[in-house]
């Protein structure tokens, strides 16, 4: 008899309705923390323009479906013996967050940035060179994600526009796409 009764009770609970999310009003809940590693590629500067980056965001939520937060990430070009460029921009970002189905999130979004950039030059048989400089821009954003509870993993794609670099002809504009894993709360 106990084991029916464990029997039915995982039973109901397998098949009961989840919560959808779809139609909560915080598709992200109050606010979000998330790591992201992913692939960037510079618009110009270097022969071997793309690279890594690794990021770190948080997201209050404001009004409604609108979250505003920060990112800090670091992008690095992947060069051997040559050029390198490297970029830490600080993020202020604005976005809007829609529930998709029962456990996916969409978001998109935009920014204004504040970013260090190096290109550190080398030459061979004379000493390297590095240049740095801060750079004002702005990017546009958007994100996929499955959140259950409190877990959430998704996508993400950014364009980032950044002003010239003086020091040497470089644009440190950039896409990045990566994955993203975070918490909800």
């Amino acid at each position: 008899m106990k084991r029916a009764v464990l029997v039915a009770m995982f039973a109901f609970a397998a098949a009961k309705p989840v919560a959808l999310y779809a139609q909560d009003s915080a598709p992200l809940g109050k606010g979000s923390v998330s790591v992201k590693l992913g692939y960037v590629v510079f618009s110009e500067g270097v022969v071997e323009d793309d690279g890594i980056y690794l990021g770190l965001e948080g997201y209050a939520r404001v009004a409604g479906n609108l979250y505003l937060g920060a990112e800090v990430a670091a992008a690095y070009s992947m060069a051997i013996l040559t050029d390198e460029m490297a970029l830490v921009p600080l993020e202020l970002n604005l976005k809007y967050a829609r529930g998709v189905g029962s456990y996916f999130v969409l978001d998109g979004g935009v920014g204004l940035s504040y970013a260090r950039a190096e290109f550190h030059d080398r030459i061979l048989g004379a000493p390297s060179v590095t240049y740095h400089e801060w750079l004002f821009g702005g990017q546009i954003f958007g994100d996929f994600g499955y959140r259950v509870n409190w877990f959430y993993f998704g996508i993400s794609a950014k364009y980032q526009l950044l002003q010239g670099f003086e020091a040497v002809e470089a644009d440190f504009s950039n896409l990045r796409l990566g994955a993203q894993l975070g918490i909800v709360f």
